[in-house]
């Protein structure tokens, strides 16, 4: 799990889409036993509920399949076989950010093994406020 700002700030980089084959994010690959996990915010560490995660083609373009965040932030991609595999998350904010983002976004490789211990915790950068799926707690 992630505890360190430090390191969660160290592995975030600017994310640009236009043109780009493979998006800026997460440059190491995640290494889990399954396309299941949270995704957290990347400075508090909260659930980011109501995001979508996607797992995509190799070049990022298409859609192979996808789900929801759940109000705890936990997703479950059930049909990812071992191997690495291209994730996508994105939560829409509830108005633009001060640089026209109109959402957040993280891509991340994640290579699938079944004998690996560790949770798979994505920290997606939050700017602006988010669209909120479920009411705050």
């Amino acid at each position: 799990m992630w505890t360190s700002s430090a390191l969660v700030s160290a592995l975030l980089l600017p994310v640009t889409l236009a043109g780009a084959s493979e998006p800026n994010g997460i440059t190491k690959p995640f290494v889990a036993a399954a396309l299941r996990g949270t995704v957290v915010t990347g400075w508090e560490n909260t659930p980011v509920g109501g995001a979508i995660v996607e797992e995509r083609d190799k070049r990022w373009k298409k859609v192979l399949t996808s789900t929801i965040t759940d109000a705890e932030g936990r997703f479950d991609l059930p049909t990812a076989g071992e191997g690495m595999h291209y994730v996508f998350v994105r939560k829409l904010l509830a108005e633009p950010s001060p640089d026209g983002a109109t959402e957040n976004v993280m891509p991340v490789m994640v290579k699938v093994k079944r004998k690996a211990t560790r949770p798979l915790v994505i920290p997606l950068e939050v700017r602006g406020e988010t669209v909120s799926a479920s009411p705050r707690r």
